[in-house]
């Protein structure tokens, strides 16, 4: 009998809870997981979700806000190892301006692209942390590389973000302006107009998933028009693949109007 040591892989609950209480001990342990049994179950199971081991989860996945993150490139890096659905991603374009990445999906008609800009990242009040100030390129690329892997690839990574996708918002609040009776429920025009524009020019449904989560955040009376174009737009671009690949083509699956 071998003496090696195995990868150590609970295979019931009662097995990942055992560990988990024997890892909380672990003065290696990150801090933040430090005497903390259950979130070290949390991370474990979530990372498992991934295909990943124990330790692995716990080097590589942070939870922020209930959340699983894990930095941008691992987050390709799983999408890349699973060749049975992603054919590539890459890069295509990195500046101190923007970032701009290519995924393809095994059997996809065409690949889906999606930019990060500067302008966007300053519209969001990310410019003035330090690592924005530092290394705008390599927060570009992150930003533009999780946001595709999602789009593309959500069966492999979705609801998984990049730590500083995560982050609070520590922007100071606007002043409340001048003669503007309950100016919290005023909200800016500029979201709706910008998930109208990206509705309207999306080529794929994994462009307009990508979507959902933004829209979901909308008023109520925004919400619903936007939401109805979405649904438009989806029935576009299916009857379009359709037409394309007529007889022999596989209907596009199901995709739900955002609620």
């Amino acid at each position: 009998m071998s003496d090696a040591i195995t990868i150590i892989t609970p295979r019931t609950l009662a097995e990942a809870q055992s560990l988990s209480s024997m890892l909380s001990k672990a003065t290696l342990l990150p801090q933040a997981l430090r005497g903390k049994e259950a979130d070290v179950l949390m991370t474990i199971m979530a990372g498992a979700e991934l295909g990943l081991a124990p330790l692995q989860s716990i080097r590589l996945i942070n939870i922020i806000d209930g959340k699983p993150s894990m930095a941008a490139d691992l987050i390709a890096g799983l999408c890349m190892s699973k060749r049975d659905v992603c054919e590539y991603v890459t890069c295509t374009e990195s500046t101190s301006e923007r970032a701009t990445y290519e995924a393809k999906r095994a059997g996809s008609p065409k690949p889906v692209t999606i930019t990060f800009t500067l302008n966007q990242a300053k519209q969001a009040g990310l410019v003035g942390k330090q690592n924005w100030t530092k290394y705008p390129d390599a927060m570009l690329r992150a930003r533009a590389v999780a946001a595709v892997c999602r789009a593309v690839f959500p069966d492999l990574v979705g609801g998984l973000y990049d730590p500083d996708e995560l982050e609070r918002d520590v922007t100071p609040p606007r002043p409340t302006p001048p003669n503007v009776i309950d100016s919290t429920a005023v909200v800016e025009p500029s979201e709706r107009t910008a998930l109208e524009a990206a509705v309207a020019a999306a080529t794929s449904e994994a462009e307009l998933t990508a979507l959902v989560e933004r829209i979901t955040r909308l008023p109520a009376a925004d919400k619903a028009k936007v939401r109805a174009q979405w649904g438009a737009r989806r029935d576009e671009l299916r009857n379009a693949a359709l037409a394309m690949a007529a007889a022999a083509a596989v209907p596009a699956q199901s995709e739900g109007v955002p609620s």
